[in-house]
């Protein structure tokens, strides 16, 4: 039986258009996400990653602008629908988002209870005793309790805030969770709350969600597929086994392996990969990796390779894994 999809990306490509130059954050990229299914974007900074996530809520930073391809969200070409029609049936009631910063998505001088309150009457309508019921439902999913409420953002911890902000993103049940690095900013006890936070809640509540991370520990904790951006390009995409499996890997996905540590790991040091990802702005004939690759040969040099497929969900752009 096939899997139904509830986000289908095509040939989607955003460019920040500046005065003399784009810069090709997302550039013609084209994956899925299967209901209830979590998706790991990964990568280092610079990738596109962030910016495929404000792309996927229709709210790409200016000068940003979604140039081609289309989004396709449980059935609806989002990317045909105006900007109203976007921020009032869509963005958060459809596809949600949080950001990496918990504390720049809250109001410092307003309640969190008056925060979500307002954004549920803008969505929902001003339904006071059926909004409160709402958040407090979600307010306890996270592992708080109603008093946090009547507090504001400086009076929560870390955790608390990242807790309240993965609560606005659910409390609309959104069909779709964007979660773009949610434990960056956070010590090592709180990341593996908010880990296991969200694999109980994609258990609980079966959400789909895409989680952007730059550490492949992480997502591996989390994913069922991984999706591997280098250049503003998809380089590698398949299941969790298929990445860390370590059998066939595009050469950048086994860099990145092999440069992530791990507890048991028994290698003498750390591997690194030498120079930074390329300009966005810049137009590249052949792989983007080339400068950087351990294996490269002249071919590479000549050819910007796509996605074929390898595996039953196993894709490589890479022409020395064709």
């Amino acid at each position: 039986m096939e899997r139904e999809k509830i986000l289908n990306v095509k040939n989607l490509s955003m460019y920040y258009k500046l005065e003399d130059r784009d810069v090709k954050a997302v550039n013609n990229l084209t994956f899925h996400l299967y209901k209830g299914e979590a998706l790991g974007v990964v990568g280092e900074s610079g990738c596109g990653k962030s910016s495929l996530a404000l792309s996927l809520m229709m709210m790409p930073n200016i000068p940003g602008e979604i140039v081609d391809g289309e989004i396709i969200l449980n059935g609806k070409t989002i990317t045909s629908l105006n900007e109203n029609d976007i921020r009032k049936q869509i963005r958060w009631k459809e596809i949600a988002m949080v950001f990496q910063g918990a504390m720049t998505s809250l109001t410092p001088v307003i309640t969190i209870k008056n925060i979500m309150l307002e954004t549920y009457y803008i969505h929902m309508g001003k339904n006071r005793k059926k909004a409160m019921e709402t958040i407090a439902k979600y307010i306890k999913e996270v592992g708080l309790t109603e008093d946090i409420l009547n507090r504001y953002p400086h009076q929560l911890s870390g955790g608390q805030k990242q807790r309240i902000v993965i609560a606005m993103a659910l409390y609309l049940e959104a069909k779709v969770i964007i979660f773009d690095e949610p434990t960056t900013a956070l010590d090592v006890v709180v990341q593996a709350q908010i880990i296991n936070l969200i694999k109980t809640l994609k258990k609980e509540l079966n959400i789909s969600f895409i989680f952007i991370t730059h550490d492949l520990g992480v997502v591996s904790e989390i994913a069922d597929r991984i999706c591997v951006m280098y250049g503003g390009e998809i380089v590698e995409i398949g299941t969790n086994k298929d990445i860390y499996s370590g059998e066939i890997n595009h050469p950048y996905t086994a860099r990145l392996l092999k440069a992530t540590p791990l507890l048991y790991d028994k290698r003498d040091e750390l591997e690194f990969i030498e120079g930074s990802p390329p300009s966005l702005s810049i137009d590249i004939t052949g792989c983007k990796f080339y400068d950087r690759c351990n294996e490269k040969t002249n071919r590479c040099k000549e050819i910007n390779p796509s996605l074929k497929k390898i595996g039953d969900e196993h894709y490589i752009a890479c022409v020395l894994r064709e």
